[in-house]
């Protein structure tokens, strides 16, 4: 098999919503019938997905649907009685169920909830077959409770052997464009989900009758998700919501009074290891993907290429000759990035944005990085030295520089080398880490990545593992931080008000005036009203305000 064509597209938290996210393809603000080109749409939240599509096809004649720009577009027509979908479609030369649109949908941090449905899979001048995966190998067609078909005279859970999913009946007429008998929700429940993998195609059962499956077209709603986080369960995300712990003090000043000494709390945005299995390509570099397997000089990976993969030795004609035999960071036989250095020096080679962050912690990446030049190959092959910068708004927040990577003797697990930098964000807007090459290639300068961690770090004033915002006694004095900070608390039980509290779309209690900054009273050695009482905390019969 063959891949046709690659695109992909970069979404950053598209909706804004209570205790929801997602996806909506109507707000991208293309045509109908437009297709998709590489994009980049920023919002509030802090994730980051990315959707890449590629055909695959075993031969003959795969063309787009006669009616669509290309394999996916943005359709505004009705489908399934939604407007405003994603639409997958394609003309076949033959009755191939080998061939296939995959669409690949990817989160930097995992969610819960994922819900959209598959429209319109039907009968008609072909046999629709869609199959979904989450996370590479959890497959909804396992689980009633992920799936509803809407009519089980029109679509079943398919009886292919080239995949495990849902078809068209072939005894009912083709699924008019305003009903839904042809749709499939799919949800993932309380999985958490880093990837979606769909793979659109026709199918076999038409046994010969309809040896032309023209015009195939398949539809993907709005996705949703559930809340990355929501510390206090108020329904406002937390990377909308102003007062995380509904304590009465804002997060911006619960986390501004962090002093140089008190212990740090470490949140990951993302963590790349680059997973298990057999070469794959990835979205994260303008290098070209060598597929392999590498049996030539032309089918290894050259200057200016890469391939994930978890063999060094079969990535190179020449690698038996000079590079690393040593399998890769995270487990020793998983998967690694590995890229031969384009001949010029000062060019990017990986890029991937991790979405909006919050100004009040410091934010930095670590990584494992290993020159594949072996003690030996050579004294004049450059030294790998890699310049990583983190963008905001198109323009360098910080840079870091590796140094030049050493080289070690073939087999030594020292030539993996740990690199981590971190600094304050001016603001919160979404980041861009974007890794540049500072020597050329040609002659060395080759290497290999792994386990990439972005991560954000907060204060954590008491080492408690619960980071200040989040934090409704942040000195571990045994005093509530409410009543340090002189938050209205009647009922004493750290959140501001009586009772449950109710909040504003902004996460801030009702009924509360919120003060900025707050009183430090609260984080205060000198100004501590319940020194006195320490074992105060722990007695329900004591109250706090009585001292």
């Amino acid at each position: 098999m063959t891949k046709r064509y690659l695109f992909s597209l970069i979404f950053l938290g598209m909706l804004s919503q209570i205790h929801a996210q997602g996806i909506q393809w109507e707000s991208l603000g293309y045509a109908s019938g437009a297709a998709l080109p590489r994009t980049v749409v920023t919002s509030a939240g802090p994730q980051v997905v990315t959707v890449d599509w590629t055909t695959v096809t075993d031969g003959g004649s795969f063309v787009p649907h006669e009616a669509h720009a290309d394999f996916v577009i943005y359709d505004a027509n009705e489908l399934g009685t939604l407007f405003g979908n994603l639409a997958l479609g394609f003309d076949n030369s033959s009755d191939d169920p080998d061939d296939y649109i995959e669409l690949n949908i990817y989160f930097s941090i995992p969610v819960t909830n994922v819900e959209f449905t598959l429209m319109d899979i039907d009968f008609g001048n072909w046999d629709d077959g869609v199959d979904v995966l989450f996370n590479g190998s959890v497959n909804p067609v396992s689980d009633p409770a992920m799936y509803t078909i809407a009519n089980a005279s029109y679509v079943a859970v398919d009886n292919e052997v080239q995949f495990d999913g849902f078809e068209a009946f072939n005894n009912v007429p083709p699924v008019p464009n305003n009903s839904t008998d042809g749709n499939v929700t799919i949800r993932s429940n309380n999985l958490a989900v880093s990837s979606i993998r769909i793979r659109y195609r026709c199918t076999d059962d038409l046994g010969g009758r309809r040896p032309n499956p023209s015009s195939q077209r398949l539809g993907l709603s709005d996705i949703t998700w559930a809340c990355e986080s929501d510390f206090d369960g108020d329904l406002i995300c937390d990377f909308e919501d102003l007062d995380d712990d509904n304590d009465g003090i804002l997060d911006t000043d619960e986390l501004n009074n962090c002093q140089a000494t008190d212990p740090l709390l470490r949140s990951d945005l993302f963590n790349e290891d680059f997973g298990t299995g057999a070469r794959t390509p990835m979205i994260y570099t303008n290098y070209g993907y060598e597929p392999g397997p590498m049996t030539d000089n032309n089918t290894s990976v050259n200057d200016g290429e890469y391939a994930v993969l978890d063999d060094i030795q079969s990535s190179a004609q020449w690698a038996s000759t000079v590079w690393q035999n040593i399998g890769d960071h995270t487990s020793g036989s998983g998967r690694m990035a590995l890229f031969n250095s384009n001949n010029t020096a000062g060019l990017e080679f990986y890029r991937r944005p991790i979405g909006a962050v919050d100004p009040n912690g410091r934010v930095g990446i670590s990584f494992w990085i290993m020159n594949l030049d072996i003690i030996g190959s050579g004294n004049g092959r450059v030294r790998p030295n890699v310049t990583v910068n983190f963008e905001q708004n198109g323009s360098v927040v910080a840079s870091y520089d590796t140094g030049d990577i050493a080289q070690y003797a073939r087999g030594d697990q020292d030539a993996w080398e740990f690199k981590e930098f971190s600094f304050l964000p001016p603001t919160g807007d979404p980041i861009t880490i974007v890794m540049i090459n500072n020597a050329p290639g040609g002659s060395g300068n080759d290497l290999a990545i792994d386990d990439i961690i972005a991560f954000q770090e907060y204060c954590d004033t008491d080492d408690d593992g619960i980071a200040n915002h989040n934090d409704l006694d942040a000195d571990g004095d045994g005093c509530l931080d409410t009543f340090e900070a002189q938050v209205n608390d009647p009922d004493e039980d750290g959140l501001a008000g009586s009772g449950a509290p109710t909040v504003n779309g902004q996460g801030q209690v009702n009924g509360i005036t919120y003060v900025s900054p707050a009183t430090t009273y609260w984080l205060s050695d000198v100004y501590n009203f319940c020194i006195m009482c320490r074992t105060a905390y722990t007695n329900p019969h004591i109250r706090y305000n009585s001292y």
